[in-house]
């Protein structure tokens, strides 16, 4: 088992392992890696989802995939998750990670402009229109204000329907 830990870390891959004979500690010794002793007095506990801005930078997606399969292993066990599964987790992790790493500071002026333009579009579609355009104003002051406003009023009515 040695030999394959040693080619594993050749190949500059990741190798965590669950060592409960200490039969290891020289092999992570000589590649520079780190050894933790535990015991039921000192348990040690680790926090998979946890990604450093270093890890974020430089090698992302060998601990995306990585949380990938922890996920899929929890949730899904020894079955293959389907195409659209796959794809989900993947976009959800992306998305969390650059959420964290860049987060959300102001819009800019071209993204103002669209959310602008998405929101009359909106209220075209609901044949809302004068409504919406009384209330353009007080919308354009939250858009560009820089600091959030005390307190944001919706717009939104609930109709109930037929039946």
């Amino acid at each position: 088992m040695n030999s394959v830990v040693r080619q594993l870390l050749e190949q500059d891959t990741d190798v965590v392992m669950v060592d409960t004979g200490d039969s290891y500690e020289g092999i992570c010794g000589y590649f520079g890696g780190t050894y933790i002793s535990y015991s039921k007095e000192k348990p040690i506990s680790m926090n998979p989802f946890k990604v450093t801005r270093e890890e974020y930078d430089l090698n992302f997606g060998e601990k995306k995939n990585f949380l990938k399969s922890l996920i899929f292993l929890i949730f899904k066990g020894s079955e293959a998750p389907s195409k659209i599964e796959d794809m989900l987790v993947n976009q959800t992790i992306v998305e969390y990670y650059e959420a964290y790493f860049h987060p959300f500071e102001a819009f800019t002026s071209d993204e103002r402009d669209g959310l602008r333009q998405k929101l009359l579009v909106a209220a075209k579609m609901e044949n809302d229109y004068d409504r919406y355009a009384e209330k353009m104003d007080d919308i354009e002051e939250q858009i560009s204000s820089p600091e959030p406003p005390a307190q944001i009023e919706m717009y939104l009515t609930f109709e109930k329907g037929p039946g």
